[in-house]
C-alpha cells in the first residue's frame, strides 16, 4: 500500500514519513524562532535532544525520537537572538553549532 505506484502500490506515504516530515520542521522552529508553542515545550520538557521523561506526551516523545536520529541533519547557527543559544547549546554535539556573531549598530 505504501510502495510507489510504479512498484504496484497505492503510492500512500507510510505514517512513519509523515510524522518525520512534520516532525523536522516543528525541531528547527523550536530551536529557532520564540512562539507559543516553543515557548510552552521548552518550560515543560526543556530540550528535544535530551531523552524525554516518562510522563511526556506521544507528541514530545515522538519530536524526541525524530530529532535523536536527525540529529546529524540539523545544522543550527548561533547568533546573539537565538532563542537556542541558551537552551540547548551545550546538551548536544559542537558539531550541530555554528556561532555567529550579530553586527553591531555602529557598524
Amino acid at each position: 500500500m505504501c510502495k510507489p505506484k510504479n512498484k504496484g502500490g497505492l503510492g500512500i506515504p507510510a505514517l512513519q514519513a509523515i510524522r518525520y516530515a512534520y516532525d523536522c520542521p516543528l525541531i528547527f522552529r523550536i530551536s529557532n524562532w520564540e512562539s507559543p508553542l516553543s515557548t510552552w515545550y521548552l518550560s515543560k520538557y526543556c530540550s528535544p535532544w535530551k531523552p524525554p521523561p516518562t510522563t511526556s506526551s506521544d507528541m514530545w516523545k515522538s519530536i524526541c525520537n525524530i530529532a535523536r536520529h536527525a540529529k546529524t541533519n540539523f545544522v543550527f547557527k548561533i547568533t546573539d537572538n537565538s532563542p537556542i543559544s541558551l537552551k540547548m547549546g551545550s546538551l548536544v554535539s559542537g558539531s550541530l553549532y555554528s556561532r555567529s556573531t550579530s553586527p553591531s549598530l555602529s557598524d
